[in-house]
This record gives C-alpha cells, structure tokens and sequence, in this order.
C-alpha cells in the first residue's frame, strides 16, 4: 500500500445481495479497486409476507459477512461504512438481525432509509450531467435525479424484484393477468414521482446488467463489458416479453443471468420497462456502480472529507 494512502469499503446489504467494494485513495486522490464482491443471500425472502427476516436468510448472510471481513482484514482497510436497506426497513425483528450480522463483520451497519439509499446511489453511479439514477433493488427501487452538483431529487419506491415477485408471481411464467397486474402496481407507484426533468438515466444493480448482457449476446456476465454501455428502450421491451413467456429453469439456463437471480429478472424487467416508459427514455446507460461506491465514498469522507472519485 502507498504511503498515506487510505484503504476503505463500502458495503451494501441488501434485499436480494450482499455487496461489497474495497478501494485504495493514493495521497493525490486516485482510487484504485482493490476488490469487487457480490453474493446472493436473498436475506429479504418472505419479508413482505411475514414481516420478519427468517433464520434461514439469516444463516445464508452471516458466512458472506464473514468472509467480506477476512476480505476487509487482507486488505488492512482503516474505514468502512456499511449500509442496510428495505428488508431491514421493514422487518420487524431487524435490531436482532443486524446485531447478529454486525458481529459477523465486525463492524457496525447502518439501517438507512429510502432517501439516503437513493442518493448514495446517485453518488456512486452519476458520472456529470443531468441524469437520472435507477437502482432496481430486491425490496424498493431508488429513482434520484440531478447533476454534477449533485441529486436534486430522490424517491425509493416499494416495488423491488423480490417484493413484486413473490407478491404477484407465484410461479414462472406469469399469466397474463399477473403481468398486467404487476405493472398496475408499479405504474401506481411511479405516480408518486412529481418531477419531470430526468436527462439521461444510468441502471445500476442486477436487473439492467442482465439484460444488457442478453442485449449484447454475452456468454457470461462480464461487468467490465458492460459498464458504460447502454440498451435501447425497444430492446428492454423485447427482453422483457421474451423473460415473461419463459419458465424459470431455462432463465436459469441462460449463461450471463446469475442462477440466483433468474426467478426475480422478469418482474425486475417490468419495473425498468415501465420506469423507461414513465421517463419517456429512448435508452438506458449501464453503470456497474452504485450504492457501495456510494458507501465507499462516504467511508473516505470520514477520514479524509474529500467528495468523489478523482
């Protein structure tokens, strides 16, 4: 590690994933990945239903922290800020739970609310201009606009892929009924946005990379390949059809689509389509950034109260 340099991680846990990305800031602030982690735990499973996050989502988390702190302790990071979000939101047992996941990691987890979700994730995925960050996540989806100076405006919506999933889809593929119902409820949600100046809208999260990914004819995810790019509107239309008339094993089947993900892309598809509709979007640009860099950042603003990547 370079002299007076500082090594510090962002974590994300989320309804669907655990993330976690470990940079160095040299002296003349360059930053440079030191790691790039993401696992499925699926610690929301149920949440919506039941209120309360299960022994079993529980069990399937509490490894993943363990090895992102042996990940945190072979890097020698000196700052972390980790963040929680709409599972723990909503779950009524989430005090025990973040206790015992804070002890996996050994460090403390912040339970954030909708709004700081979403301007973390501005902060991690924005890259100058009028945009619009869209972070498709397993409970909420987080809708933030503005510009180099920074969000102007931030919904997070009850409309995640896990959430809707399990609400509207009992098995793959939906009836048509299900879809139509399933995008009332979106449409419904978006009607809370009362802004209008969107710009150019940046994905973050599982839902627009796998389908860039299938846009793109990749035959694994490659993330690196994505970030950057962008999918037409016509083409997340089509996807989305296509994902709608599929059964879940050949989804499973598909080489860029995480296995672990293949039974929430269809409802995560309809979101992004009707958000690109809502937005009147022609396309959407990838970004393999977000709500951990975002968390990055802030874990350099403790230290070093520098803003942004250099």
């Amino acid at each position: 590690m370079e002299s007076n340099s500082l090594v510090a991680a962002g974590l994300d846990i989320g309804t669907n994933t655990i993330l976690m990305v470990v940079a160095e800031r040299s002296a003349s602030g360059d930053v440079s990945v030191l790691a790039d982690e993401h696992s499925v735990a699926r610690l929301g499973a149920d949440v919506d239903k039941s209120g309360k996050i299960s022994d079993a989502a529980l069990a399937r988390a509490l490894p993943i922290l363990e090895r992102y702190a042996s990940i945190c302790k072979h890097y020698a990071v000196q700052s972390t800020v980790a963040v929680t979000t709409s599972a723990m939101r909503d779950a009524s047992n989430s005090t025990e739970i973040r206790a015992a996941l804070e002890q996996a990691l050994g460090h403390t987890i912040s339970v954030i609310d909708g709004e700081h979700e979403a301007r973390l994730s501005f902060r991690g995925a924005a890259t100058g201009g009028q945009s619009t960050v869209i972070d498709i996540g397993g409970g909420s989806t987080e809708i933030v606009s503005g510009n180099e100076d920074g969000p102007q405006h931030a919904r997070s919506l009850d409309i995640g892929a896990v959430r809707l999933s399990e609400r509207h889809f009992p098995a793959l593929p939906p009836s048509a009924d299900q879809a139509d119902a399933a995008r009332r409820t979106v449409r419904q949600h978006l009607e809370k946005i009362n802004w209008t100046d969107f710009g150019t809208l940046v994905g973050v999260g599982g839902t627009p990379s796998s389908l860039a990914a299938m846009a793109l004819g990749l035959e694994r995810m490659r993330p690196a390949e994505l970030d950057g790019r962008s999918i037409s509107a016509a083409d997340v239309a089509r996807l989305c059809r296509e994902l709608l008339n599929t059964d879940v094993e050949s989804i499973r089947a598909h080489p860029a689509i995480h296995p672990h993900r293949a039974d929430i892309l269809p409802m995560g598809s309809i979101i992004l389509d009707e958000i690109m509709q809502f937005c009147g979007a022609d396309a959407i640009r990838i970004s393999i950034r977000g709500l951990r860099y975002g968390a990055l950042l802030e874990a350099f603003d403790a230290v070093t109260n520098k803003k942004g990547f250099a």
